[in-house]
């Protein structure tokens, strides 16, 4: 490609126009290597010769132009759960004034703002941490969050919610459980996001500098504005921060990029966390309570257990005081860690997997206090994720990929934002200063302090009692409180632990499910309790699955298997939840079968 000094220059310098006056965004002489490389992958797309046929191109199509360097120019570096102290901000400090606010309004819905969204990663995020923390706390809400660029790419790009599976990696396990669909074959490596979390999501293309286009009308709870004003001028910054906070609601907050400030603009905000900002109050100032001593956050105690020394280096930079964790001992296996923990408790637990002597796999099946939360720390073969899914089933909590030197601050930020959420779930959980419970927020009773549903698992396969007892240990909805191998057990153990409902196989010994529902259910026993059938429902197990329902059973779920775990849990949890909900209602009624006799080649259509 020619390239003349001279018109290199003039073609850079318009380019520079075109996007300053477009987006607002200042690109200066430091920009202009960037600015270069990225005009010579477009020549290049465009089939063109050099700078001086693209400078041509430009002014005959400027306005379909102009819109491609807005793309081009724009950056999209971005990854799920980016600066995690804002999530950890809203679920320790926010959620409850939110919930509280939605309510009062009357629309008992929260909407979300995520402006500048590049591709949607922060808009999934956000969406994610919702559908999560309101079914537990306040699963009477609903939540919207709107997503906006300048790049239309962008938007699109967001809207289509597919994403390299690697890149959902470093979510919350939690949070991902449900949402996402694998793709297979070709498209293995990529991941779309599920239709029950799609749709609270809504894209627009929208310009910062004339946003009153879509600002209009419209009211926010959070309004996150991240990583962005870093390209415009302070004049620009206050005018587009006073648009946004004229659609936050009273008590609604707005984030910037935790290395962005709104000092010296002369708004009328206050700092209420890392560059976190809240409207002053307009109600009349009353007389202020005595403030309450806040408690010093504990410090979470972790056992670190690994047979690489560089490792237990690389986590001691990682999990520091200052975030809220110290490693009090390490071990070189599981062995090791076992004997550990003979003598002395801990928070938390980090585990590899490969190690000698006794290995993660091995550390588990032998460990008994569960009460502990464990986090594979290890090295895992990204085509192979069954290692790390038997974890899970085992009982660890989530995963994460060894940390290096190249990438230890994200990898750091991945490992204590997985372990502060899976501790928040806990209760009691220890938090760093940044994360510390507001005592004076308003009291909201969640979901996982309420009583819980009490399972009795019924199955003869020990596989499948452990594949749903880990299903349902990780909602907070449920509490296992027993298993049952045979049919003969199961009355005994209701009287014992009074469970709220059933899960039944169908296929047992001394009797299959639908002869055990029948006898449960029989008018006059005390043995009434819904019940959720387990069925492969394969053909000849069709007619078993109709007997059931006619029998009493509330509903009935696709026997899982290890691989289908993530996809298949979500939904057996809702509908153990409906079930233990419900009252036993036997119909009095017999199911008539009608058999077709087809006659000719056509197939028949039976209409139900």
């Amino acid at each position: 490609m020619s390239q003349n000094p001279l018109r290199v220059n003039e073609t850079v310098q318009e380019v520079m126009k075109i996007v300053t006056e477009m987006a607002g965004i200042q690109l200066g002489t430091r920009q202009i290597p960037m600015i270069e490389n990225r005009l010579k992958t477009r020549i290049l797309k465009l089939k063109l010769k050099d700078y001086d046929e693209y400078l041509l191109y430009l002014n005959r199509n400027r306005e379909s132009e102009s819109q491609a360097l807005i793309s081009l120019m724009t950056t999209h570096h971005t990854f799920f759960f980016r600066e995690f102290t804002h999530f950890e901000f809203i679920l320790n400090k926010g959620l409850n004034s939110l919930i509280e606010a939605a309510r009062k309004r009357g629309d008992k819905t929260i909407r979300v703002l995520s402006a500048a969204c590049s591709r949607g990663h922060e808009v999934y995020s956000l969406a994610m941490f919702f559908d999560f923390h309101l079914k537990m706390a306040a699963p009477d809400l609903k939540y919207e969050i709107w997503g906006t660029d300048i790049d239309p790419e962008s938007v699109e790009y967001a809207r289509n919610g597919v994403y390299k599976a690697e890149e959902l990696k470093q979510s919350p396990a939690m949070y991902i459980d449900g949402h996402w669909v694998r793709g297979k074959g070709k498209v293995s490596d990529y991941s779309k996001v599920r239709e029950n979390l799609r749709s609270h999501c809504h894209f627009e293309t929208a310009n910062l500098l004339t946003y009153d286009q879509f600002l209009s009308g419209k009211k926010f709870d959070l309004i996150f504005c991240r990583n962005v004003f870093i390209y415009f001028e302070a004049n620009q910054i206050k005018s587009i921060t006073e648009r946004m906070l004229q659609s936050l609601n009273e008590e609604g907050l707005l984030f910037l990029g935790v290395s962005e400030t709104l000092n010296g603009l002369g708004l009328k905000v206050t700092s209420v966390g890392p560059s976190i900002y809240q409207k002053p109050s307009s109600q009349p100032q009353q007389t202020k309570p005595a403030p309450v001593a806040e408690a010093k956050p504990k410090i979470a105690e972790v056992l670190c257990v690994d047979d690489s020394k560089a490792i237990h280096a690389l986590l001691g930079k990682v999990l520091t005081p200052d975030q809220g964790f110290r490693i009090t001992a390490k071990a070189m296996n599981g062995r090791e860690a076992l004997e550990i923990l003979k003598s002395k408790k801990f928070d938390f637990i980090t585990l590899d997997l490969h190690m000698p002597e006794v290995d993660g796999l091995g550390f588990l099946e032998k460990y008994q206090a569960k009460d502990t939360p464990v986090l594979v720390i290890s090295s895992i073969n990204r085509d192979d994720m069954s290692i790390a899914q038997k974890a899970l089933q085992m009982g660890a909590k989530d995963y994460v990929e060894k940390p290096s030197l190249e990438n230890l601050a994200q990898a750091g930020n991945e490992i204590r934002s997985k372990m502060k959420i899976i501790l928040s779930q806990k209760g009691s959980a220890p938090m760093s200063s940044s994360s510390r419970l507001n005592v004076t927020a308003p009291a909201v009773t969640p979901v996982a302090q309420a009583q819980k549903a009490r399972v009795l698992i019924v199955d003869d396969s020990k596989t499948i009692r452990t594949l749903l007892k880990s299903i349902l240990s990780k909602d907070s909805r449920f509490e296992v409180v027993g298993e049952a191998e045979k049919p003969s057990e199961v009355m005994a153990l209701i009287d014992k632990l009074k469970p709220d409902v059933l899960t039944l196989d169908i296929h047992m010994p001394e009797m299959n499910g639908v002869q055990l529902l029948k006898s449960l259910n029989q008018k006059g026993t005390r043995y009434q309790i819904p019940a959720v059938m387990i069925s492969s429902i394969s053909k000849e197990e069709g007619t078993f699955v109709l007997d059931a329902l006619a029998a009493g059973a509330v509903d009935y779920i696709q026997k899982p298997s290890s691989q289908q775990l993530t996809e298949v849990s979500r939904d057996i949890c809702e509908k153990i939840a409906t079930a233990s909900k419900a009252k036993v209602r036997v119909p009095t009624f017999k199911p008539k079968r009608t058999v077709v006799h087809q006659e000719t080649d056509q197939d028949a259509l039976v209409v139900i």
